[in-house]
């Protein structure tokens, strides 16, 4: 007879078992009647099985894996309520000479499976490394009486018998860290499933596939999910502009596949570029990162797709209200390689849907666009607008594995934008085309050899092309010529080849060094061709090499963790980065933590307000040489982290100093000259985390406080607020799962951003052509002396998942979002424009222009899975 009970501990299912000599069958009709969960299987695939065996609340995966030990059966867990039972070939040996074992190995703490650890046979040559998913399968002429051994850097070994799981199915192995005995904390769940915090503490893993629903999105958004992490944000509501810590997007490193990405954002950074379903992981460092990263003064964000070869093919479609998506991972030569891709598009230019509607509005208010689609509105039969714009982005990658110790691909990526935007005015005869094309594409391949149990080294090289074009034709239908051409190009080539290894040099040492080549090309060119004044060129490019050498050194041992990091950089001069993390443990649920290092940034951009002349603030960039100087950067950070009965508070103080930052003088509101100014900024802040879990239901707190002040002495005589300058920043998520339902939601708020006020106006008369016209010009006052309103917004996001008890290799994804639910009017920024008015005109006053930020936005989307 058996008796079965089920507890539950948080989200857990736990199960107590006792069976003596029952059929498997009725194991199974037992527990899907009692206990809400269903099987699926061939009845006489396990007719003959009976089962006896005692467990005593065990996790349902790991019961599974006991009952199923005796017999050659395998199953697959669908969403914790569906279990696939089929059979396992590999427990059926073709050769009675052979043996075969197969298992996983992780991460006692975090379960997180260990990439190339060593499985071997003791005393023999016979062995083999764990793959991306931490998963071993041995094979050989070896007897039962055999040791098997596992072993990974910095854990300790396990050891035990063939004998012992010969004939059984996979099983797991969780291998412990060295030292153990002091219970380091090691956060599985940083905000939600699926975001990791590191053994350090200063590197956030994300894992798209394992998150919830997060709020406002239908669906993951990679760059959208970074920005919940303290101190993380986009003032504009954009997904690809990420500031952090009071430094400026371009400040952060963003790497995909090991591609430097120059341009991560889809309509001019409303969505990231990159499709969420083949990213495997992101890696993220509000600072405190190590000497293998270089070359910006603020953050990292290191994206990496999919590089496991699955069993079989898997894949998805998708539709939402502003783009179409497909991928798939196709594994081939006995599973040894495999091919991805990915594509996705817009569907902007087939139907204007409300989401999109929104983003445009946003995007292009205060622009020509919006402009001329009220006159045009306003003046019927006179005005004829044309307006088109799509984005993609698509990715192929080559996955291989031909030994157990060598993983190689090779990755290209490419991301599109276009905008094609005419006027036609047939009053003033005159036909206006303007056309732009963002572009950045690359390509990267990489190999990794891990050659024994404490040596591994990966090479990597990649090329990283962004291309910016614009061009301007104005046209007058009576002589039928242009008037004007203009072209304006901005464009990098970035070459990297990269040679690393690492080293454990003792248990509790490791030390991990490289060397960079970089080659990079930056270009900019104006062309502006007049029919009836001089034509106007200016083309500069700048390249150079940088020569880059890095060494880390990381002790860990008891309660102390150490890392010392050198890099040094040769570009036109020396550059020396010293770095350093130090987290010490004080108590079981207490951790201290400090960090801090010297960066250098050799590639920045500039603001030029009218760089395309549709009223688009666009960022040129730039590489450094006498003109435009260097940026080095130097920050530290300290604070604590502290766990205990589900409660978890992260505090964090940090500052940033950054010297020769470069930007144009208009940039700050003024309208002096267009000269470069050259300057310094000073950040300093601190960031509070709060977060509780309660079953299926988990609630976090966000707060930062942070001064980011510039100071640039040919603007200004003392140092004012950065545009992107937040005092106050917090954010409020709740998220639910109710079985195969999520629901979350999201409140934001934050200070209002610095402006600079207008003093005065002042009045001028001006003659042309025997006209007067009166001129209204703006006096403004100190430069962001002055504030816009509180920012604050409610969002809202559902997803529904729906499986088939019998198909368990595909699913269908079905869920809402919306935005801004109480229609909040959030202003992003106030600028003053000159005014000009005939001179019998009644009034005569300064421009103002708001540009305001997302309105209520809803989304649905709709997906189909398969596996």
């Amino acid at each position: 007879m058996g008796v079965w009970i089920f507890s539950f501990a948080q989200t857990e299912i736990l199960i107590h078992l006792e069976a003596e000599d029952i059929p498997l069958v009725d194991v199974f009709q037992q527990l899907e009647k009692e206990y809400e969960i269903s099987f699926s299987y061939n009845p006489e695939l396990i007719e003959e099985y009976r089962v006896t065996t005692k467990l005593i609340r065990e996790p349902l995966e790991h019961a599974l894996e006991i009952i199923l030990n005796p017999f050659p059966l395998k199953y697959e867990l669908v969403e914790q309520e569906y279990i696939l039972i089929s059979k396992d070939d590999k427990k059926i040996p073709t050769n009675p000479n052979v043996l075969s074992l197969c298992g996983k190995v992780y991460d006692a703490l975090t379960k997180e499976p260990l990439e190339f650890a060593n499985v071997f046979i003791a005393n023999s040559n016979l062995g083999v490394a764990t793959n991306g998913k931490g998963a071993f399968n041995i094979q050989g002429n070896f007897d039962l009486t055999d040791s098997i051994e596992v072993r990974f850097l910095s854990y300790k070994t396990q050891q035990f018998l063939v004998k012992e799981y010969q004939g059984e199915p996979c099983f797991d192995v969780y291998l412990e860290l060295e030292e153990y005995e002091s219970t380091p904390i090691v956060v599985t769940d940083y905000l939600l499933d699926g975001m990791y915090l590191r053994n350090n503490s200063d590197e956030v893993k994300i894992q798209p596939d394992k998150m919830n629903v997060l709020p406002g999105q239908a669906e993951p958004d990679v760059l959208y999910t970074v920005q919940l992490l303290p101190g993380v944000n986009s003032p504009d509501e954009s997904a690809s502009k990420i500031h952090i810590r009071g430094g400026t997007p371009d400040q952060n490193l963003i790497l995909y596949d090991g591609i430097p990405m120059y341009h991560s954002g889809h309509f001019f950074g409303s969505i990231s570029a990159f499709n969420p379903y083949v990213v495997e992981e992101i890696n993220v460092w509000r600072g405190g990162y190590g000497a293998e990263y270089g070359g910006r003064v603020s953050g990292v964000v290191d994206i990496k797709s999919q590089g496991d070869i699955p069993e079989k093919i898997k894949g998805g479609v998708g539709l939402n209200f502003t783009h179409t998506d497909a991928h798939a991972i196709i594994p081939f030569f006995e599973n040894k390689s495999a091919l991805m891709f990915s594509f996705r598009r817009s569907i902007t230019d087939v139907w204007e849907s409300p989401t999109f509607a929104q983003l445009k509005n946003k995007v292009f208010q205060g622009t020509k666009i919006n402009d001329n689609a009220e006159e045009e509105e306003e003046e019927e039969n006179e005005i004829e607008l044309d307006s088109k714009f799509n984005f993609y982005d698509a990715h192929l990658k080559w996955l291989l594995e031909p030994t157990s110790k060598d993983k190689i691909f090779v990755s290209f990526f490419s991301g599109n934008n276009n905008l094609d935007y005419s006027v036609e005015n047939s009053v003033d005869e005159l036909d206006v085309a303007d056309q732009l094309r963002l572009k950045n594409w690359g390509i990267s391949g990489s190999w990794k050899r891990n050659w024994n149990e404490k040596w591994s080294s990966e090479w990597l090289g990649s090329y990283s092309h962004f291309n910016y074009v614009y061009r301007l034709a104005i046209e007058n239908d009576s002589i039928e010529t242009n008037l004007e051409n203009t072209t304006k190009t901005n464009t990098i080539s970035d070459w990297r080849i990269q040679w690393m290894h690492q080293y454990l040099i003792q248990d509790h040492h490791t030390i991990k060094g490289g060397v960079l080549w970089n080659a990079l090309k930056i270009g900019f060119d104006i062309d502006e061709v007049y029919l009836f004044e001089d034509n106007f060129e200016n083309e500069e490019s700048v390249q150079g090499n940088i020569t880059t050498g890095f060494l880390d050194y990381s002790f860990q041992k008891k309660k102390i963790f150490l890392h010392l990091g050198l890099r040094y950089n040769r570009y036109q001069n020396h550059y020396w980065e010293p770095r350093f993390s130090l987290h010490y443990q004080a108590l079981k649920s207490l951790k201290f933590k400090l960090h801090g290092g010297i960066n250098h940034q050799f590639v920045s951009q500039l603001v030029e307000l009218d760089f395309n002349n549709l009223g688009i603030n666009n960022e040129i960039w730039v590489l450094s040489d006498k003109n435009d100087p260097i940026i080095q950067g130097q920050q530290i950070a300290a604070g604590f982290i502290y766990i205990k009965n589900g409660w978890q508070i992260d505090v964090e103080g940090y500052l940033k100093r950054l010297n020769n930052i470069t930007s144009l003088s208009t940039s700050f509101g003024t309208l002096a000259n267009d000269n470069f100014s050259t300057g310094k900024s000073e950040i300093w802040g601190i960031d509070i985390l709060l977060k509780k879990r309660w079953k299926k239901y988990r609630t976090w707190a966000s707060y930062t406080y942070g001064v980011a002040n510039y100071s640039f002495p040919e603007i200004s005589s003392k140092s004012f607020p950065s545009f992107h300058d937040l005092r106050h920043q917090f954010q409020w998520i709740h998220m639910y799962k109710m079985k195969n339902m999520e629901f979350s939601l999201g409140w934001s708020f934050h200070s209002g951003l610095p402006y600079t006020p207008l003093q005065s106006e002042t009045t001028r008369i001006v003659l042309d052509d025997n006209e007067e016209y009166i001129y209204s010009d703006p006096v403004l006052g100190e430069i962001n002396s002055a504030r816009l309103d509180k920012y604050h917004r409610l969002d809202f996001s559902y997803m529904y998942t729906y499986t088939p008890i019998k198909v368990d290799h595909w699913k269908i994804k079905m869920g809402c979002s919306i935005n801004n639910i109480y229609n909040r009017n959030n202003i992003f920024s106030n600028t003053y424009q000159q005014n000009i008015q005939e001179e019998d005109a009644e009034e005569i006053s300064v421009l103002e222009i708001e540009k305001r930020l997302l309105k209520f936005s809803p989304n649905v989307m709709l997906r189909f899975e398969w596996r």
